[in-house]
């Protein structure tokens, strides 16, 4: 059983290649991720990554393979949160910002965000959110 959870927390993290959802109003529905701004293998919250545009909305902002930076806001993989509390998400979802700027490319956040953005450098993003969890 050991073995086993450990090879589902693997999963649940972002590497290169993972499938995520984009919850900005950019038009963009599907992204997949093609590499890591920090140096480490595996990206968590609030880390910035480049994406690929997999599947967008029609006559929007964003056209399929296209590449922008992007933040992760939410994670499968579990969040120490304040104590002994984890948080996780059901899926991995991102927002895409602009090419060199650490702005939002579209005007709004549509889904609730990751809490833990507060600690970054990104935390004017939860004030655009809907809600932070």
């Amino acid at each position: 059983m050991v073995i086993d959870n450990k090879l589902l927390f693997v999963i649940k993290m972002i590497f290169r290649g993972t499938t995520l959802r984009i919850v900005d109003n950019s038009g963009g529905v599907w992204a997949r991720c093609i590499g890591i701004y920090k140096n480490y293998a595996v990206a968590s919250v609030g880390d910035l990554i480049s994406v690929t545009i997999l599947k967008a909305k029609p006559h929007r902002k964003v056209q399929r393979k296209q590449i922008y930076r992007a933040l992760i806001v939410r994670s499968c993989s579990p969040i120490r949160s304040s104590g002994t509390f984890f948080t996780s998400f059901d899926n991995n979802c991102i927002v895409l910002l602009k090419k060199n700027e650490e702005q939002l490319f579209a005007s709004r956040i549509v889904s609730p965000v990751s809490s833990s953005l507060r600690k970054t450098i990104f935390r004017k993003f939860l004030s655009v959110a809907p809600k932070s969890i």
